[in-house]
């Protein structure tokens, strides 16, 4: 399916930041994403695309609100100077909340910016503490109500997998964080498991074994538990995992759950939970039966080399035909 959207990526690595929060560093895990100026990156994407009906301007990797007025002056107004003219139809950046009051949100309605993404990554006040982060799930709090009293689309981000004082407690603080993120009902989540970059504190953490970092295994356990109860609230995931990363920023993941189709991964993990279900209610003595799945999602349903399928036909000891179908959910026939 041809592509009607496309973000333009403007990378201001940690400008702004007042923190060095244990996970980060910025400049390793972008590699050398914000090399072109804003103009240079905007003209190479909007050369690059037809027929795209929706064109949006993204600031990221720095806390745009903590910036100094004039450097946001600066951005914002170079930004509306290409939605004016109709290059691009939308602006997004993303800050913490920590640097979100009302002064920051009417030079941001100003400037007609339309998204803003909040780095929450945990409500834990003690995994907060932990990471660096230097706030508080209140301040996470008010800054989405504020966002969302003045009318801008709220994307929440979270961080499954941070340094925890509790023991085992990964995929509870990711229950928890994603019960609360429903409760400040934001348009869209995304779901970043922590990965440990060279040279960061949690690097150190690591190497002497203060911290271990979720598996692929697990981040998918907890992704998949996380991404149902957003499901179960109509909270669009627009993105699971960090972005692949170029072979220089690859180098710097020391350990923790990177891969390139973690998202996926996660998908087909849900899929599989779905079609367990279905085959439990199964009541037949043929020796092949038929499965009908969603086209349109058919390989999540199928999972990486056929394991869903596979794991299915093994529990109910059947073999399976599969028939895609332009309905919405899986049936056996």
């Amino acid at each position: 399916m041809p592509k009607t959207q496309i973000t333009i990526p403007v990378f201001i690595n940690h400008e702004g930041c007042p923190h060095r929060c244990v996970f980060c560093d910025q400049n390793k895990s972008a590699g050398n994403q914000n090399s072109n100026s804003m103009d240079e990156t905007i003209q190479v994407y909007t050369q690059s695309v037809k027929n795209i009906q929706n064109i949006e301007l993204a600031f990221f990797g720095g806390s745009f609100t903590a910036l100094d007025i004039k450097r946001q002056e600066e951005l914002l107004s170079n930004a509306q100077k290409y939605l004016n003219n109709g290059t691009i139809n939308s602006i997004r950046l993303s800050t913490r909340p920590d640097y979100i009051d009302k002064e920051k949100l009417e030079l941001l309605k100003k400037h007609q910016v339309n998204t803003i993404e909040i780095g929450a990554q945990s409500f834990d006040d003690s995994v907060l503490l932990l990471a660096k982060r230097g706030h508080t799930r209140e301040h996470i709090i008010r800054a989405c109500e504020l966002i969302k009293e003045y009318g801008f689309n709220l994307v929440i981000q979270l961080m499954p997998g941070l340094p925890n004082p509790s023991l085992n407690s990964f995929l509870n603080e990711a229950i928890e964080s994603a019960n609360e993120t429903v409760k400040l009902k934001p348009n869209a989540v995304r779901i970043y498991p922590t990965v440990v970059i060279k040279d960061t504190e949690l690097d150190l953490m690591y190497k002497s074994k203060e911290y271990t970092p979720l598996s692929i295994e697990e981040a998918i356990e907890i992704c998949s538990q996380t991404v149902n109860i957003f499901n179960d609230n109509n909270i669009k995931v627009i993105r699971i995992g960090i972005h692949p990363l170029s072979n220089e920023a690859e180098n710097n993941i020391v350990a923790g759950p990177y891969h390139h189709s973690i998202g996926f991964l996660v998908k087909s993990r849900i899929k599989k939970t779905i079609l367990e279900k279905l085959a439990q209610n199964l009541n037949t003595s043929e020796n092949s039966i038929i499965l009908n799945i969603p086209k349109k999602n058919a390989e999540e349903y199928i999972g990486f080399k056929r394991e869903n399928i596979l794991f299915i036909e093994k529990i109910i000891n059947k073999s399976i035909k599969i028939i895609y179908t332009e309905q919405e959910e899986a049936f056996f026939e």
